[in-house]
């Protein structure tokens, strides 16, 4: 809902601009300028003023509506006379109901067209203010949402990353033990080699034996 002058508003609600800032320092606002512009607080602080004012106005102030509804009806009955003979006579029955309106229909009737226009701004503020509210409620809503499947994302990156880790280690250990195994296989075939040829030279550089007598 805009915001606008004094003199703005008092024309939007036709009336005066005097009357208006008269309502306005009655209602507790210290403004005096016409080209001051209203916020919404300070025209929903004017409304509960006017309300309120309109609600104290003395029963005296309005006048008492009556409406009278009269009501004639009429029968028959039977009378009987000196002779004993009887005869029809036609009976008017006349009834008067009188109906007072009260002054809450009146108060309801005489409510001014400043007061509606102020209702209308309110209920118009109320909405977008629910509006906004709800915008804001789905922004956050959505913002917690990819918060969330970021975070969800992070650590099934750093569950993977570990993963990766861990299978890349008992790679690396399984691949040292195997060459681990190899050198030590291929040492000992070495060895045995080497044993093998020291037997076989010390075998050669041992004089023959001598013939036996």
């Amino acid at each position: 809902m805009a915001n606008n002058t004094v003199k703005q508003f008092a024309e939007s609600v036709k009336a005066p601009v005097e009357r208006l800032l008269t309502q306005l320092q009655e209602a507790g606002l210290d403004i005096k300028d016409p080209d001051h512009v209203l916020s919404e607080q300070e025209k929903m602080k004017l409304l509960s003023y006017l309300r309120e004012s309109h609600g104290k106005k003395p029963a005296a102030s309005t006048p008492t509506r009556k409406i009278t509804v009269k009501r004639r009806t009429t029968s028959e009955a039977k009378a009987t006379g000196a002779a004993g003979r009887g005869r029809t006579v036609a009976v008017e029955v006349r009834k008067k109901r009188t109906f007072v309106k009260g002054d809450g229909d009146s108060a309801t009737a005489e409510k001014s067209e400043a007061q509606l226009k102020l209702e209308r701004e309110a209920e118009e503020a109320r909405q977008a203010l629910a509006a906004r509210r709800a915008e804001l409620e789905a922004e956050q809503q959505a913002s917690d949402k990819a918060a969330a499947e970021r975070k969800k994302a992070r650590e099934s990156a750093a569950e993977e990353e570990k993963r990766k880790a861990e299978e890349l280690a008992a790679k690396q250990a399984a691949e040292e033990a195997a060459a681990r195994e190899l050198a030590e296989k291929e040492a000992a075939a070495k060895a045995a080699e080497e044993a093998k040829a020291a037997a076989a030279t010390a075998a050669a550089a041992e004089p023959p034996a001598p013939p036996a007598s």
